[in-house]
C-alpha cells in the first residue's frame, strides 16, 4: 500500500512519471515508539524479534516524511503534487499506530542511509539467562559498545487500558 493514491484526469498525462518515482525511490521506515504492542507482534514474531533505536545523522541527503494516516485515498489532483514526498507521505488510518516516519530518497544512486545503532531491543519472549541474550550482550555490547536490553512486556502498549 506504499504509495497508494487516486488521481484526476488531469494527472494522466504525469502517470509515468509518478510510476517511475515509486519504482526509483528508496523508502527507510522507522517508528517514533520501541512500546508499540501491534509492532512486536505483527513484525518481530510475537515478542522473538528485535527492534532498533537508531539515531540519523544530520547531514543527509534522505528527506524526512512525518507519515499523515488518512481514511480515505489520497488524490493527486495537480502537477506539483507529482514528488516523491506526496506520493508516499500518507497511509491509510488503520496503520496510525505505527507512528512512521520515513526517509525517502528519490535516487537509487548512493543509497547508503546513514543512522547510528544506539541500542537493540531483544523482544520480551527472550529471558536474560538463555545463552541466546548472553551472546548478543558479548557480540553487541561488549565487542561494539552497542547496549542490549530485553524489553519490558508490562511497558508495551497492547491497546488495553492502563
Amino acid at each position: 500500500m506504499e504509495g497508494y493514491y487516486s488521481y484526476s484526469r488531469e494527472i494522466v498525462p504525469y502517470k509515468k512519471e509518478i510510476n517511475r518515482l515509486k519504482k526509483e525511490s528508496l523508502i527507510c521506515s522507522l517508528s517514533k515508539s520501541n512500546y508499540i504492542g501491534m509492532m512486536w507482534i505483527m513484525y518481530a514474531d510475537e515478542g522473538k524479534g528485535c527492534c532498533l533505536e537508531v539515531e540519523v545523522g544530520g547531514n543527509t541527503s534522505w528527506e524526512r516524511v512525518e507519515i499523515g494516516y488518512k481514511a480515505e485515498i489520497p488524490k493527486i489532483t495537480d502537477s506539483t503534487d507529482i514528488n516523491i514526498e506526496s506520493i508516499f507521505k500518507y497511509k491509510s488510518s488503520v496503520w496510525d499506530y505505527e507512528q512512521e516516519v520515513r526517509y525517502i530518497k528519490e535516487s537509487p544512486r548512493k543509497y547508503k542511509f546513514p543512522v547510528v545503532i544506539k541500542k537493540i531491543y531483544l523482544g520480551y519472549a527472550y529471558k536474560a539467562s538463555s545463552n541466546e541474550y548472553k551472546l548478543y550482550r558479548t557480540l553487541f555490547k561488549d565487542k561494539l559498545g552497542i547496549d542490549v536490553e530485553i524489553i519490558d512486556k508490562s511497558k508495551i502498549d497492547f491497546g488495553f487500558m492502563k
